[in-house]
């Protein structure tokens, strides 16, 4: 699975991880089946950094995923939930998180993803 360095924005790098923890989980995806990372948040506390994706697959379905991990610990695999998005629901009800949520055009997540492909994308990036 392709991670990012060090340099790269905390959320390219949280949304690889995310990815690779992925291939476990019942919802779960493979990064070549990403089409886009749509949107995204991030929140930043004492306790965790929590970041949520809407994520376009290349078979039409969209997902919802969130990636939580503690800052202080360098040994935490992170806590990942992901949900299938209903065809009409746009983004997913967030008020367990009892915050206000700013969501954000993710495309450098996507053009991310893109550059780790040995095609590139470019039959996704064209269409």
């Amino acid at each position: 699975m392709p991670t990012a360095s060090a340099d790269e924005p905390l959320d390219i790098r949280r949304f690889l991880a995310a990815a690779e923890a992925a291939a476990d989980d019942k919802n779960g995806f493979d990064l070549d089946d990403v089409l886009a990372v749509e949107e995204a948040w991030e929140q930043d506390d004492d306790e965790a950094v929590t970041h949520g994706f809407i994520v376009a697959m290349r078979g039409g379905d969209r997902l919802y995923v969130e990636y939580s991990t503690q800052p202080e610990d360098e040994d935490d695999e992170g806590e990942l939930t992901i949900v299938p998005l209903e065809t009409a629901l746009e983004r997913p009800d967030l008020e367990h998180l009892e915050q206000e949520i700013i969501w954000y055009k993710a495309d450098h997540i996507t053009t991310h993803i893109y550059t780790l492909r040995p095609d590139a994308g470019t039959q996704d990036a064209e269409a």
